[in-house]
């Protein structure tokens, strides 16, 4: 089966991001595109593929200690660590956008789970 490319860097950059960030204990990280973000009330709308290829919206309150970072791949020659292979660039909510790929890390458990980070993804121009 052959892949789109955008779904396979997304699919490689997942796999490598999961292991690159070291998650909180009790944290959870989930996967999915950014359908939505609301910069007046810091809400962000994600989907994502879950159980049985069934589409499953996240909807995040991204508070003022959490984490967004760009994380862009480096050129081969640039690259430094072969395990991190990427850049990241801390951003601000309003830099977030609908199509954007990210990477959510949930810190803790109940109703109101905090955002502990979110690392976006895009493809190259």
């Amino acid at each position: 089966m052959h892949l789109p490319s955008s779904l396979t860097v997304a699919i490689l950059t997942v796999g490598t991001l999961a292991g690159a960030w070291s998650a909180a204990p009790g944290a959870e990280r989930h996967a999915g595109t950014v359908v939505a973000v609301d910069v007046q009330s810091r809400t962000v709308l994600v989907e994502e593929l879950g159980v049985a290829a069934r589409v499953e919206q996240l909807h995040l309150w991204i508070g003022p200690e959490t984490r967004l970072v760009r994380s862009e791949a480096l050129p081969a020659d640039e690259v430094t660590d072969p395990k991190y292979p990427f850049r990241d660039t801390p951003i601000e909510l309003r830099d977030l956008r609908p199509g954007d790929f990210v990477v959510v890390e949930l810190d803790g458990s109940g109703n109101r789970r905090a955002v502990g980070a979110v690392i976006v993804t895009r493809p190259r121009s």
